[in-house]
C-alpha cells in the first residue's frame, strides 16, 4: 500500500481500500493492524511531495499572462478554499461540463501527441467491456458485498477529488474558471530534450544536459530553475534545447529576462 501511495499522489486514497478487509465493528480490535498498514502511506507520501515538488506551474503559465505566484502556493490556495468554498467545486463543474466528452477517451486512449484517435469501435467496446466488471456477482454474503461497494465507491470518488484539486492547488490561477493540466495528468507525454548551455557566446556541447520533459520550456526550467524568454536579444541567449528523435522541430533558443 506504501508503494502504491507513493507512486502517484491521488492514489494516497487508495489507503480506505484497507477497510474492506474486516468489519467496521472489528475496528475497535484490529486498529494496531490498520495503522501498521496506512501510517507509512500518509506520512511518507506528503514528505515525498515535499523533498521531490518543484515550482513548475508557476512559471509555465506565465507565458500566457502573468499570475501571482501566490495563486500556485497550495498553501495560499487552501486558504483561499476556506474563504471561497465554491470556488474549487465550480471549477470542477466546469472542468467536466465543458470538457468531459474528451476525458474518457483519454483514460481509455488517444495516441501520439493527443491526436490520434483510435476507431470509433475501440472505445465503445472497451467501455462496455469495463462497465461490465463492477456488474460481477461477488461471491460474498450480502454485508460484505455492501461494504465492498460502498468502500469501492468512496474510493474512487476520492481519487477523482484527489486528481482535480492536486491541479486546481498547484497548477490553476484564481482568474481561470476550469481545472487545469487533468486531460495531462491522464496521458503524460515526455520526450529527452539536450539542453545546451551558451557560456560568453560560445556553446558548450560537453556540458549538454539530458532531460525528460513535456515540451522545450520545461526541459530549459529543469536545468536552469528559472523562467526564460523564447525571444530577445542575441547577447542574452542562454541555453538552446533540442528533442531528441526522427523528425523533431529545430533547436529552440532561450534568453535571459
Amino acid at each position: 500500500m506504501t508503494l502504491c501511495a507513493l507512486s502517484k499522489q491521488p492514489q494516497i486514497v487508495f489507503v480506505l481500500l484497507e477497510l474492506m478487509t474486516f468489519r467496521l465493528k472489528e475496528l475497535p480490535r484490529r486498529w494496531r493492524s490498520v495503522l501498521i498498514v496506512l501510517l507509512p502511506c500518509l506520512i511518507l507520501s506528503p514528505l515525498w511531495v515535499v523533498a521531490v515538488s518543484a515550482d513548475i506551474a508557476a512559471w509555465r503559465l506565465q507565458g500566457d499572462r502573468y499570475h501571482p505566484p501566490e495563486e500556485f502556493d497550495p498553501l495560499w490556495k487552501l486558504f483561499y478554499m476556506w474563504e471561497h468554498p465554491s470556488h474549487f467545486p465550480l471549477a470542477v463543474w466546469t472542468t467536466f461540463s465543458n470538457w468531459g466528452d474528451r476525458l474518457w477517451p483519454e483514460l481509455i486512449g488517444i495516441l501520439g501527441w493527443q491526436d490520434i484517435w483510435l476507431p470509433l469501435w475501440t472505445y465503445i467496446v472497451l467501455t462496455l467491456l469495463l462497465m461490465l466488471v463492477p456488474a460481477q456477482k461477488l461471491q460474498l454474503d450480502g454485508a460484505t458485498r455492501a461494504r465492498v461497494m460502498v468502500i469501492t465507491g468512496l474510493a474512487v470518488l476520492g481519487y477523482v477529488v484527489a486528481v482535480y484539486l492536486i491541479f486546481f492547488l498547484s497548477y490553476r490561477p484564481l482568474d481561470v474558471d476550469h481545472v487545469r493540466g487533468v486531460t495531462r495528468h491522464i496521458m503524460g507525454i515526455m520526450d529527452i530534450y539536450e539542453v545546451e548551455l551558451c557560456r560568453r557566446g560560445r556553446w558548450e556541447p560537453q556540458d549538454a544536459r539530458f532531460v525528460a520533459a513535456g515540451d522545450a520550456d520545461e526541459a530549459a526550467y529543469k536545468v536552469t530553475g528559472e523562467p526564460l524568454h523564447s525571444g530577445g536579444e542575441r547577447r542574452k541567449v542562454r541555453l538552446r534545447v533540442r528533442r531528441l528523435g526522427n523528425g523533431s522541430p529545430p533547436p529552440k533558443l532561450f534568453y535571459a529576462v
